[in-house]
């Protein structure tokens, strides 16, 4: 566990907007990266795990698959910013909701491993809080 994981999920980054959820989440490693280098993202709420492939992933007034991610290396992820999760699951404002975020960064600057089986560090970040569900206020995705 490193000094930024308790700032991937924020106590107040979920958000209910037509009956979804939205998830702002924030990169643990010090140093802005690609976004393609948002290579795992394991998301369960209330205990019950939501499968990548259905995950809405938004940053900088765009919006992913979770496929798309790794073909996006000219679109930076900045530290300070957050990438927006929608979440299809139902929620409404004032709910509370246990969260639960396994977050793997592809280092692409540090490769590890022996020398017929190099690869960027996989940098993870686990996260469990229970958040309540605030109504979405006209904020960007």
């Amino acid at each position: 566990m490193g000094p930024l994981d308790k700032d991937v999920v924020r106590p107040d980054g979920l958000t209910a907007v037509d009956g979804k959820l939205r998830l702002q989440i924030r990169s643990h490693w010090y140093r802005s990266l690609p976004l393609s280098s948002l290579a795992v993202l394991d998301i369960a709420i209330d205990g019950e795990p939501v499968s990548s492939e259905q995950l809405g992933i938004g940053y900088a007034d765009r919006s992913y698959a979770f496929s798309e991610l790794p073909a996006q290396t000219d679109a930076w992820w900045y530290i300070t910013d957050p990438v927006t999760i929608e979440i299809p699951r139902d929620g409404e404002p004032g709910e509370e909701h246990r969260v639960q975020v396994g977050l793997g960064l592809s280092i692409p600057y540090i490769i590890v491993g022996p020398p017929d089986a190099r690869t960027p560090l996989l940098a993870s970040s686990v996260t469990d809080k229970t958040l309540i569900c605030n109504q979405e206020s006209g904020a960007k995705r």
